[in-house]
């Protein structure tokens, strides 16, 4: 059967950074590609693909006379991959990576907080996986003992989908 981990990709920040986040990693795949792996853009979610997304409004800290000035809009996409084979996809969580570090270090606005986060977990208690691109002060949504638990809103639609829906 071969070597499954459990998978969790996080993509979090100003909503329309990550709209060029994701537009830049799709311009890197050709869709025959993205088909042939457990992948971020994957369409449909399965009983080993979950999606989650979550949007809410920033608050400014400063303030116009009258009343609070509304910051922008954030988004957190989650995909959670279920005891898959995802080891020949890292290549494609390096490059999002990639891409999140090119946009803090262009001083796009808000880019400075974006950020990709992903943790595998394996079959053996002892093989886990960590790595974080960028940052910002978002509460962790991904917490794990022997399964990877996601803490946001659950949704049916990949959640790159849905960021260009909104």
């Amino acid at each position: 059967m071969g070597y499954e981990s459990q998978v969790v990709i996080t993509l979090e920040g100003e909503k329309s950074c990550v709209q060029d986040v994701i537009n830049a990693y799709k311009l890197s795949e050709s869709p025959d590609e993205i088909a042939r792996k457990w992948h971020p853009l994957i369409e449909n979610a399965t009983s080993q693909v979950q999606f989650f997304y979550d949007e809410w409004q920033g608050e400014s800290i400063f303030y116009d006379g009258t009343a609070n000035v509304k910051g922008p809009m954030w988004v957190q996409l989650v995909w959670k991959f279920s005891w898959v084979k995802f080891s020949y996809c890292n290549d494609v969580v390096r490059r999002l990576g990639e891409i999140v570090e090119n946009m803090c270090e262009r001083q796009i606005p808000h880019a400075e907080e974006l950020a990709l986060k992903y943790i595998r977990i394996g079959e053996d208690e002892e093989d886990v996986e960590r790595e974080e691109w960028g940052e910002n002060e978002v509460e962790p949504c991904v917490h794990y003992h022997r399964d990877l638990e996601v803490e946001t809103t659950k949704c049916d639609v990949n959640p790159a989908t849905r960021l260009f829906q909104k």
